[in-house]
């Protein structure tokens, strides 16, 4: 399959980003994040970050299209692991009290 098709099939699949490894290339592709997926974030990152990230990491993956081999390497997972933390990010709000 070609990354092009690779990736079509990947946005049918649901995919929302596309975490691409360098120097090596592999290629991750991951779904949004829903509220379950948001709910295990707060409840757990504060007791064991890591370990929270590698959970999340494998539920919004689509193993289908991506580059699985990547998981094999430890440096590699990691490195997709820690983008968690851009796809996870919240959005920017203001509170004012009235």
């Amino acid at each position: 399959m070609t990354p092009e098709e690779r990736k079509s099939k990947a946005k049918k699949l649901g995919a929302k980003y596309q975490v691409v490894i360098q120097p090596e290339g592999y290629t991750l592709y991951l779904k949004e994040p829903d509220k379950t997926v948001y709910e295990m974030f707060e409840d757990t990152y504060d007791v064991n970050p890591r370990k929270t990230k590698e959970t999340i990491l494998n539920t919004l993956l689509i193993a289908e299209v991506s580059d699985m081999e990547a998981l094999k390497d430890h440096k590699v997972y990691l490195t997709a692991v820690d983008r968690l933390t851009d796809i996870m990010a919240l959005k920017k709000s203001t509170l004012e009290i009235l």
